[in-house]
């Protein structure tokens, strides 16, 4: 059957943690089939998203005798990009999603496993380097789109949605044996390709409020593999005038988005980020902080602070820089309720990621209720110090993938073997 054939990969589905990549596997497909329903495009003409999907990915086939070639690429992929941002709104880190997305059009053979050239050339276009290139360079752009050549005559250069040409860039795609050329674009046109990496103002304010020395700042820079010395003067050298913290991640910022800072935004985001945000009353500080030092021990970055104890309505900074927040349980904590309007916001809005953040742990006798009650957790309740100890840290493991982070120590210099 003559098809359409939209191929799609997350990028950087792999180094997730296992909860991040089951929200993820939900969400691509309801992307796929939200921006179908707003394109317009009748159910009985595309597959289901999930006929062929493959963890990270899959593919969609499009009948052309009811979807031209030019409106797939003219709106549906745009909708695509609009539902992502959407998806990506209210995400941090490795909860976005970014897609890469290839185009071919030819014969393909349906059964439960699909074939034809059609199905083969279009997953060589998502693997080949140009695509992936074009996310790991602009970290700022959330999907790409590669084209062959024959989807590219049929709905650019002959059709008649207005797509231009200007808007794609002619690349070689080799892939293994395969050697094609193909057409690489960004949805929203040439302006799209023009970003550049930089911090979103939350993002800024947030390293601002939790590295506020130069000192630490710079530290945390070195260790994220970023050469200091391509920064202005007046960032690194302590005999320049005093700058706020706010000062100097703006001034940060501006290397970034100058260029001199090649990929800086996510290795600073990646080092930067907490494992774990812990959240108790003070009542249970003595098991917030055994937590945290079971948690630290094995490696994992753990924020717990006064912060952690604190009342609050909105997400925190430090929150919004943590992969899994922590809810340390008892009669207490259920009374005193510090972090519930952030629990009941956050389930309202989007309770798959609500789910796949917040951690309940028990650590007295007691019956959570409302979204608590609702998302999954670990009870240490009754346990023995050694079992506590087992149980949480083969639960992290589940929770959060461990980041290689330096951990303080020097080289070892050289020196004679003991004798």
């Amino acid at each position: 059957m003559p098809v359409v054939v939209l191929g799609l990969d997350v990028a950087g589905f792999t180094d997730r943690d296992p909860y991040v990549q089951k929200e993820i596997q939900k969400a691509w497909p309801e992307i796929v089939e939200e921006a179908c329903r707003k394109a317009r495009i009748a159910e009985d003409d595309h597959t289901n998203p999930r006929s062929q999907e493959r963890g990270d990915g899959g593919f969609v086939a499009f009948r052309t005798s009811g979807v031209h070639k030019d409106f797939i690429v003219a709106d549906l992929v745009r909708k695509m990009g609009i539902q992502l941002e959407y998806y990506n709104r209210y995400r941090f880190g490795d909860g976005r999603i970014r897609l890469r997305v290839a185009l071919h059009c030819g014969d393909v053979y349906f059964a439960d496993s699909w074939t034809g050239l059609a199905v083969n050339e279009c997953s060589r276009l998502l693997e080949s380097s140009p695509v992936r290139n074009a996310l790991e360079d602009n970290p700022s752009i959330g999907l790409a789109v590669i084209i062959s050549p024959e989807m590219f005559k049929g709905a650019v250069v002959d059709g008649e949605q207005g797509v231009r040409v200007d808007d794609y860039q002619e690349v070689e795609v080799k892939v293994k044996e395969f050697r094609s050329s193909a057409w690489l674009g960004i949805p929203g046109g040439a302006a799209a390709a023009e970003l550049v990496d930089s911090l979103a103002d939350t993002e800024v304010a947030t390293l601002a409020d939790i590295y506020d020395g130069r000192g630490s700042a710079t530290q945390l820079l070195r260790d994220a593999g970023i050469d200091v010395s391509l920064l202005a003067p007046a960032q690194v050298n302590p005999w320049e005038r005093p700058l706020s913290s706010m000062e100097f991640w703006r001034g940060v910022n501006d290397s970034l988005r100058s260029g001199a800072l090649p990929q800086g935004r996510r290795k600073i985001l990646e080092l930067a980020r907490y494992d774990f945000f812990i959240s108790a009353v003070r009542e249970d500080e003595s098991w917030a902080q055994w937590i945290a030092w079971i948690l630290s021990e094995e490696g994992y970055r753990v924020h717990l602070d006064d912060s952690s104890y604190a009342h609050t309505d909105d997400l925190t900074g430090v929150m919004k820089l943590s992969r899994r927040w922590l809810a340390v349980l008892s009669p207490a904590y259920l009374k005193s309720d510090p972090f519930g309007s952030v629990w009941k916001r956050g389930w309202q809005r989007d309770p798959d990621h609500l789910w796949s953040t917040l951690v309940p742990v028990r650590v007295r006798g007691c019956e959570p209720t409302g979204v608590l009650a609702k998302i999954p957790g670990v009870d240490l309740f009754g346990l023995d110090k050694n079992a506590v100890r087992t149980s949480l840290i083969e639960s992290a493991r589940g929770w959060v993938r461990k980041i290689d982070r330096p951990n303080g120590q020097p080289r070892t210099p050289e020196m004679p073997d003991a004798g």
